[in-house]
């Protein structure tokens, strides 16, 4: 398989920026999914960057936003901390990341046979 179109979760944070600024200058088509377009102003910027707000615990909307695309990069870490450097309710943040991580897997297993 020729990969050009790539989506990336995740894209506008400390990672994500670094990796989409890498496809991006390498000629890749990339689509950042992020939570507001404010976390991903860094690569909004580059060429051939398409930066779109979305609701990743939504499926038919990651179908939507992954359709098209030969491969999806999944770099979310913590989603929905009440306020930055949260320490009272670890388990909160903790619950959140691991609902995310298994929709996200799941979602994308579902996905993987209707691409081939």
């Amino acid at each position: 398989m020729n990969i050009k179109k790539v989506c990336v979760l995740g894209g506008g944070g400390f990672v994500g920026i670094h990796i989409v600024n890498k496809l991006g200058m390498a000629g890749y088509s990339v689509r950042v999914l992020t939570r507001t377009r404010e976390h991903a102003k860094t690569v909004a910027v580059l060429p051939d960057v398409e930066v779109v707000e979305a609701n990743i615990f939504d499926p038919a909307e990651l179908n939507r936003h992954f359709a098209g695309m030969d491969a999806v990069i999944n770099l979310v870490g913590m989603l929905n901390e009440e306020k930055v450097g949260r320490v009272d309710k670890p388990w909160r943040v903790a619950a959140i990341f691991m609902r995310f991580t298994l929709s996200c897997r799941a979602r994308l297993c579902m996905l993987a046979p209707q691409a081939a």
